[in-house]
């Protein structure tokens, strides 16, 4: 039985230049030149029933053009705007760059793509921000979730929890505890007051 000759056939993006390996009857290898100029060596049986089309260029334009899309869809979205933002606050381009550089913070290696993203933390919900469970710790998926104002509020570095009457609550806490604003706690604490006359003195009028 005379064997198939597939010299200077193309199928796809690829044009066969000589057979490089025969491994057994039924089982050839070839060299192809792809149309993007690479070569590449594949079998027969993959030419032929077009699984290869191409030397992998095909399936790289397809994934980008697949994103553009995907982004350009995506790119007017809540979810999407909160994400451009938490990378924007990781980077040189950002003012508060080096303030999460010198705490050490930046975001992981797969949420660089938005499509990462929103896989591991689904749409934003209504009313709720990217909020970081530990803020000594970065962007990854065990350390954020969509939290509401007051939680995210109550979550932040400079609201510390103050311990009076037998309760251990935040700043803001306090604050709508006692019906006084936030900025009035924080004032007494920084002249120095302790906390019993902190959260005892009724506020003037």
């Amino acid at each position: 039985m005379r064997k198939l000759d597939l010299t200077n056939n193309q199928f796809g993006r690829l044009t066969i230049i000589k057979e490089v390996d025969r491994i057994s009857k039924y089982r050839r290898r070839w060299l192809c030149l792809c149309d993007c100029g690479k070569t590449i060596e594949v079998c027969q049986s993959n030419i032929t029933n077009k699984h290869t089309q191409s030397c992998g260029c095909l399936h790289i334009e397809r994934i980008k053009k697949s994103n553009s899309k995907y982004h350009n869809i995506k790119s007017g979205t809540p979810t999407y705007r909160t994400w451009s933002s938490m990378i924007h606050r990781a980077t040189k381009s950002y003012k508060s760059y080096k303030t999460y550089r010198d705490k050490n913070i930046s975001v992981c290696k797969r949420w660089l793509s938005f499509e990462n993203f929103i896989e591991d933390m689904g749409e934003r919900p209504r009313n709720t921000t990217l909020d970081r469970i530990d803020n000594n710790n970065g962007y990854f998926k065990n350390n954020c979730r969509w939290a509401t104002k007051e939680q995210q509020q109550n979550n932040t570095s400079w609201n510390k929890h103050i311990s009076f009457d037998g309760k251990n609550l935040t700043v803001s806490q306090w604050g709508r505890e006692l019906g006084v604003s936030v900025d009035l706690i924080r004032g007494r604490i920084r002249r120095g007051w302790d906390v019993k006359r902190t959260l005892t003195t009724p506020k003037l009028r």
